[in-house]
């Protein structure tokens, strides 16, 4: 709310907030990908919308809004667009409609694949991390249990003395 009154009337940005469980929202939320709550998303609407993935504290929203919600190179501001990105767009609208979606298509399920190999690698690091506690914890049970590390302890106790405290204790 802080940050849309600091934008209020501008020309160039809007700060919008969209609920996307209410029934007339549901095309917007799933044009722009928004799958969740909080998500924050910047860009130019007719390039397509980027995640925003800073902070969320009124000063990083700020800063970051001050610095990138302004008008882009897009296919509404093409004068903004340098020679290049220019060729690159007019190439691209000279597609047919069934050469973009054989592309969208494309890259959308090159983009699935990196996500679920993505998933799986940490799916592989969880596991190996389970793996890894089960053995310290059954390894420190055992060395505990054959070594009578409690009866020690009692018995240096019973001496005065008190047994040394391992660093990762502390």
């Amino acid at each position: 709310e802080e940050l849309s009154a600091q934008f209020a009337g501008s020309a160039e940005a809007l700060i919008a907030e969209v609920d996307c469980t209410a029934e007339d929202a549901e095309e917007l939320c799933e044009r722009f990908g928004v799958e969740g709550f909080p998500t924050l998303k910047y860009g130019d609407v007719t390039m397509g919308l980027e995640d925003y993935e800073g902070g969320r504290d009124f000063d990083s929203l700020s800063g970051f809004a001050q610095e990138n919600v302004k008008p882009t190179c897009s296919l509404a501001n093409m004068d903004l667009c340098d020679d290049e990105t220019k060729a690159k767009i007019e190439a691209l609208k000279a597609m047919s409609a069934e050469d973009l979606q054989s592309k969208i298509a494309e890259v959308s399920e090159a983009l699935e694949k990196m996500e679920d190999d993505f998933n799986d690698f940490v799916m592989g690091l969880q596991e190996q991390y389970e793996k890894k506690m089960e053995e310290k914890d059954e390894g420190s049970r055992k060395l505990k249990s054959e070594s009578n590390f409690s009866i020690l302890k009692a018995i240096l106790s019973s001496k005065g003395e008190a047994a040394p405290v391992p660093e990762q204790e502390l």
